[in-house]
């Protein structure tokens, strides 16, 4: 039994590893061979179309297969049923989703920038009928023997026949942490993991293809787990892709503390519990006391001093070591001690010049307010806008803070616009807020595409699109210009009485 994992719209992943399958049963004849595919065909990849178009060819060919239903691919039938339901509920249209790229790969390109109802129009003219009735006959579960393959997981507890379809889509928890028997060893995607799991009652198959490159393919014969690599089959059991063996039988995980120390002094790291899950399906745990690391001396090894490096002595030359190298005098080795001080005193000698003036203003100065910014709510928003690109967050690696700023921004501007404090207000606050408001039917979903783009990178830790911002700064702009004060000429000055 072959079982792919989650694909993904990498047409190129899935010809390599298919090419590398056929190799494998040339070299090793099987009497009755079957592939297993589980699921998530389409979206993020390039090429979710010609996964299908693959994926149907197989079907129509020599090798046995079965095809399992993914979440993402459920997306399809769903959006051509109801599209604006569900793009509003489960964001098929959000680039970290991925379903602008399935369109993108029928043709159907910039699916943000075009109205909804158009948009799903032309996919469902451009959606083979053949793919429809493909994902129509992809199944939800399949058994054999002691195995069941399933895309997501199950429901801990509940008999196959009684699993729920979403959570068999869907799942993480409490499958991934469920250390119960089963009775079967499920093959998931789904959940992506660096390398593929093979845990007691369970073995994860999904390894990112998308982002990784990687897309991974299970062999299984008999009660024998192998991975199918480009030199052929190498063996994968229990326990693999959990850690690495330890001398004497187990297995070994490592984490590396890095400390930075910048001063002689103590470093001190508070205690921990490390907690795993055994090959044998119990848990283990322990507990790692607080550490104290004493920094005796930092050597000028490199060329900037603040990147000095703390260095173990040879064993019993601890005094020779020292006495060679030498602690660096204080004044080099405290920099950021004596910076801090000198910041420290520029701060109380500007406090106290502060109340000096301060004092000295007293009763002369009259209580305006708050500084209120007399121009338009779009103008503000659009020069602070300006001031952000001109940041150029994105090329220093903070994407997610140029969505958090932008975001902001937009919250600010809306808030100005509509007399409500946005920044203080959740998405559906705001939303609700709104609902006072006359506003078009574009308007509204450009604020609800963007408060949803925007939060999915705040809260729900989406990663931000890969193209320099420019999609979310596109609904950003948009949503300004949908919903911003129409420009007001002067009145014209009423005419006499008893005419001209």
């Amino acid at each position: 039994i072959y079982a792919i994992g989650d694909v993904h719209g990498r047409l190129d992943l899935l010809d390599a590893m298919l090419a590398r399958l056929r190799a494998d049963l040339a070299a090793r004849p099987h009497p009755r061979p079957l592939l297993v595919m589980l699921g998530d065909y389409v979206d993020r990849g390039p090429s979710s179309r010609g996964v299908l178009d693959r994926l149907i060819g197989i079907e129509a060919s020599d090798l046995p297969s079965v095809f399992l239903l993914g979440n993402h691919d459920s997306y399809i039938e769903a959006y051509l049923s109801d599209p604006e339901w569900y793009d509003r509920t489960y964001h098929w249209l959000h680039s970290a989703m991925g379903g602008g790229a399935t369109l993108a790969s029928y043709g159907v390109r910039d699916a943000h920038e075009r109205d909804p109802r158009a948009t799903h129009d032309a996919f469902a003219a451009a959606f083979p009928a053949e793919h429809a009735a493909f994902l129509d006959r992809c199944r939800l579960w399949h058994r054999i023997g002691g195995y069941v393959f399933v895309h997501a997981g199950i429901r801990p507890g509940v008999p196959m026949e009684a699993q729920n379809r979403d959570d068999l889509i869907w799942i993480r928890e409490p499958f991934l942490s469920s250390r119960r028997d089963f009775g079967f060893k499920v093959v998931h995607g789904h959940t992506i993991v660096p390398r593929v799991e093979h845990h007691p009652n369970r073995i994860a198959v999904d390894t990112g293809a998308v982002r990784s490159g990687k897309l991974s393919c299970l062999l299984l014969e008999g009660a024998e787990v192998a991975l199918l690599e480009a030199s052929g089959p190498v063996p994968w059991p229990e326990g693999s892709g959990l850690g690495e063996p330890a001398p004497g039988g187990g297995l070994r995980s490592t984490r590396e503390l890095v400390l930075k120390p910048f001063g002689l002094k103590d470093v001190k790291i508070r205690g921990f519990q490390v907690v795993w899950q055994e090959t044998g399906g119990y848990e283990g745990r322990v507990d790692v006391p607080a550490i104290r690391v004493p920094v005796k001396s930092m050597l000028a090894g490199q060329a900037e001093p603040d990147f000095r490096t703390f260095a173990k002595p040879p064993e019993g030359d601890a005094e020779g070591f020292f006495s060679r190298h030498g602690p660096l005098p204080f004044v080099v080795t405290n920099w950021p001690l004596i910076i801090g001080l000198i910041v420290l005193g520029a701060l109380l000698v500007g406090v106290g010049v502060g109340v000096a003036i301060k004092r000295w203003l007293a009763g002369r100065e009259v209580d305006e307010g708050p500084f209120e910014d007399p121009r338009p709510a779009h103008v503000i928003a659009y020069e602070r806008i300006e001031r952000l690109q001109g940041e150029d967050l994105f090329s220093q690696g903070q994407a997610k803070q140029y969505y958090f700023r932008l975001s902001e921004i937009v919250r600010d501007y809306m808030g100005r616009r509509y007399g409500f404090d946005a920044l203080e207000m959740t998405t559906e606050q705001i939303r609700a807020a709104l609902q006072t408001e006359v506003l078009s039917v574009e308007a509204g979903v450009a604020v609800r595409e963007f408060l949803e783009e925007t939060d999915l990178v705040k809260f729900a830790d989406f990663a931000p699109a890969d193209d320099g911002g420019d999609t979310v700064l596109r609904m950003a702009r948009g949503l300004i210009e949908l919903t911003r004060a129409a420009d007001v000429a002067p009145a014209a000055a009423p005419a006499p009485e008893g005419g001209a």
